[in-house]
């Protein structure tokens, strides 16, 4: 059901572009930090997305993330990793205003990974399967000159089910918040 809505909400967003005339085509990039929760705990997030501007309010893109965290094990404790990519699209209300609200989505695919080499968790050192992820933000969009912004963002990780042998998808999902700066043709 989750995909279908994805879906649906993507094409709609096409019809809008394409129902434009004199449409601006540009495009940006950037970096963002974040802070995020796993199994309740906090993780560092780095990761980044970029994509074509479309009437400077619509990208579409690609994003990815590597969340870092450690996990407490009766062996002693381990590095894992928690990394998602995928495509990308943000709208940007007011776009000419140096102050703007942003929505963005990231919707793709994710997996675990551990300091765990074969044969102690999986083959590749990864923990589980590749599971789907659903990030949606909110973002608060300074522009520092004409081609940098700086962006505060607060979203939310959907994940599906890793069967992984020490998380389950409760303890994928979490609240997201940080900070990112783009640079690019607004």
């Amino acid at each position: 059901m989750k995909i279908r809505l994805i879906a649906v909400a993507i094409i709609l967003m096409f019809g809008v572009v394409k129902g434009q005339s004199n449409i601006e085509i540009g495009g940006y990039g950037g970096g963002s930090a974040d802070m995020t929760t796993i199994n309740g705990d906090l993780a560092l997030t780095i990761g980044g997305h970029g994509g074509v501007l479309l009437d400077n309010r619509w990208l579409i893109g690609i994003g990815g993330y590597n969340s870092f965290f450690k996990y407490e094990r009766p062996d002693g404790e381990k590095k894992l990793q928690f990394n998602h990519y995928g495509l990308y699209t943000e709208y940007r209300f007011n776009p000419k205003s140096r102050v703007g609200l942003v929505t963005g989505l990231l919707v793709g695919g994710g997996f675990l990974d551990s300091e765990d080499r074969p044969g102690k968790i999986g083959e590749n050192g990864r923990d589980g399967d590749f599971v789907y992820v659903v990030q949606p933000a909110v973002k608060l969009s300074v522009g520092i000159t004409s081609y940098l912004k700086v962006e505060l963002k607060a979203g939310y990780r959907f994940t599906g089910n890793p069967g992984a042998q020490l998380y389950d998808k409760n303890n994928m999902n979490g609240l997201t918040t940080g900070i990112t700066i783009i640079a690019g043709s607004f």
